[in-house]
C-alpha cells in the first residue's frame, strides 16, 4: 500500500458540522480564499476532466458504434480490438469505464428528467419501430426482436441514455481542463487581484 509523503498531507482542525452549515447558509466558502487552495481546487478539477474526457469518448463510442449490437463484448475498447489493447483491458491496465456505464444505468433506471418524456412517448416508439425494420436483417436481431418484442425498444433507450450522459461529460470535461488552462496561463485572478479590482 503506498505511503503518503507528509508534505503532502494536511493536518490541522476539521470544521464541525454545525460550522460548515453555518458557512453554507451564510453563503461563505468552506476553503479560505488563497492561492493555494484556488491551485488545489483546480487542479482536482483538471483530474476530473481528463478521466471525463476518457469516459465520454467510450459512452460516445458504445453509443454510436455499439448501437443494437446484443453482445458488445468489446464496447470498452474504444474500437481498438489489437491484442495489446485487449490484453491491458484483461489486465485491468486502464480508466475503470465501468464507472461511467453505472452512472448511466443509473440515469436509465431513475430518470434522465425531460428526456423520459421523449423517452416514453409515442413518437420515440415510432422512431424504434422504423429503427428496428432496418436492422432487421441482421440474423441476430431479426430473431431476437420476434421473441422478445421489447428488448431491442430498450437496447435503444439505453443507446440514447448512453448518448446524451456521453455528451454532458465531453462539456465537463473541456470546461474542467480549460478552467486548469486558464488558471496555469494567470487568466484567472489571485484573492489579491479579486480584492483590488473595482
Amino acid at each position: 500500500m503506498p505511503v503518503i509523503p507528509s508534505e503532502l498531507v494536511r493536518s490541522g482542525a476539521v470544521p464541525s458540522a454545525l460550522e460548515l452549515q453555518r458557512k453554507l447558509l451564510a453563503s461563505e466558502p468552506l476553503l479560505a480564499d488563497t492561492k493555494t487552495h484556488l491551485i488545489e481546487v483546480v487542479d482536482v478539477l483538471k483530474s476530473y476532466g481528463e478521466v471525463l474526457d476518457a469516459y465520454s469518448k467510450n459512452l460516445i463510442y458504445q453509443a454510436e458504434d455499439q448501437f443494437l449490437v446484443p453482445f458488445p463484448l468489446f464496447k470498452y475498447l474504444n474500437g481498438d480490438k489489437s491484442i495489446a489493447k485487449i490484453w491491458r483491458h484483461l489486465c485491468h491496465d486502464r480508466i475503470n469505464f465501468e464507472y461511467a456505464e453505472y452512472c448511466m444505468k443509473s440515469m436509465l433506471w431513475h430518470g434522465t428528467g425531460g428526456m423520459d418524456a421523449y423517452l416514453d412517448s409515442d413518437q420515440f416508439l415510432n422512431n424504434c419501430a422504423l429503427i428496428i425494420a432496418r436492422k432487421r436483417r441482421d440474423p441476430l436481431l431479426g430473431i431476437l426482436h420476434p421473441v422478445f418484442p421489447q428488448f431491442l425498444a430498450e437496447l435503444i433507450r439505453s443507446a440514447a441514455t448512453t448518448h446524451a450522459l456521453g455528451q454532458f461529460w465531453r462539456v465537463m470535461s473541456d470546461l474542467f481542463i480549460d478552467l486548469a488552462s486558464a488558471e496555469a496561463d494567470g487568466r484567472i485572478p489571485g484573492p489579491t487581484e479579486r480584492l483590488a479590482s473595482p
